[in-house]
């Protein structure tokens, strides 16, 4: 199920010294569309992240496959591969703007804990949702 993509002109917050893109950017690009992805389809998050528990990112992995430098256009894309009891898996892409060439891909793990840290099982409601790609509630026209 598609979390949706976003498009990223590589500014230069987002280079090294030679102008190519920091392999730490490709990683928070892929969260922040996996975590809109998140709160498109359970708009109401409160419910389920907040005074007893929080969402945390387990694992985290990203392979590199072509350089992008300042001022190239970005698309990245994130869709849950898996969800199980307690972990949400997502795989992310990063491509040049016409989708031609894949510049990274990546997968995030996310999880429930509580604020002792101890994993803690994803509502049913939520489940649901990510594995039918249907959001929880009247959200289903926001987009990322």
């Amino acid at each position: 199920m598609s979390f949706g993509s976003l498009r990223h002109v590589i500014e230069h917050v987002d280079t090294d010294a030679q102008g190519v893109v920091h392999f730490t950017r490709y990683l928070s690009l892929f969260e922040t569309v996996a975590l809109r992805g998140l709160d498109r389809h359970a708009a109401d998050s409160a419910n389920w992240i907040g005074a007893h528990r929080d969402l945390a990112i387990a694992t985290v992995s990203a392979v590199y496959r072509c350089p992008a430098r300042y001022a190239e256009l970005l698309e990245i894309t994130a869709e849950v591969e898996r969800v199980t009891g307690a972990r949400i898996v997502v795989h992310a892409r990063a491509t040049t703007d016409d989708g031609r060439v894949e510049v990274a891909t990546g997968a995030l793990t996310f999880c429930l804990v509580d604020h002792e840290g101890r994993a803690q099982r994803i509502p049913p409601e939520l489940r649901s949702s990510l594995v039918s790609g249907r959001p929880t509630t009247s959200q289903e026209n926001n987009h990322v």
